[in-house]
């Protein structure tokens, strides 16, 4: 709802990967499910991850977890996120975890006041993992003067927004098509 009709990023990465990179034959799946949770995620774990028999697979989480009415702490969610660590490796998966966009400031209690602790359990999981981690939030952070253009409310990115999370995405994978892309 927030692109509005325009590819999100996982769109613009199977664009990347089965199209521009030509590997027609390698699949894509998008298993997210809007307003979920880490522990969502480890509920559904066997239909999500699990029946697809992924090779390798992109979690980004958190900001449901942070803003979450089901009374899941921090503590829950790092616990979570090693969990689906575990639960990866045991499906010999490589898992790659990415960070959130940041919050609008004022406009997105109670997002605003954790969203940086839950961020950071992100990068600490993936560090204690040795796990490739895609950092959002940094990049948003360092072009906080455009992350207002990017976001499509308060917490939820954009067309603009799921572009730069692509781009990112594609520099930190080394599938940047510097000649064609758009500056994100």
């Amino acid at each position: 709802v927030y692109t509005w009709g325009a590819r999100d990023y996982t769109e613009l990465f199977a664009e990347r990967i089965r199209y521009e990179l030509d590997r027609k034959m390698d699949m894509v799946i998008n298993s997210a499910v809007d307003g979920d949770t880490c522990r969502g995620i480890l509920d559904t774990f066997d239909w999500r991850v699990t029946s697809f028999k992924p090779h390798v697979a992109f979690v980004m989480i958190g900001m449901n977890d942070c803003g979450s009415m089901l009374d899941q702490g921090i503590d829950e969610f790092e616990t979570n996120l090693n969990t689906l660590a575990d639960r990866m490796a045991q499906i010999d998966c490589h898992l790659i975890l990415q960070t959130t966009c940041t919050v609008r400031t004022g406009m997105a209690a109670p997002h605003e006041s954790h969203i940086d602790n839950y961020m950071q359990k992100v990068r600490d999981v993936a560090c204690a993992h040795q796990l490739p981690l895609i950092d959002h939030t940094q990049y948003w952070q360092q072009h906080e003067d455009q992350a207002d253009f990017w976001r499509g409310d308060p917490i939820h990115p954009n067309q603009y927004g799921h572009r730069v999370f692509a781009n990112l995405l594609f520099q930190s994978l080394d599938i940047q098509d510097t000649a064609n892309d758009p500056k994100a």
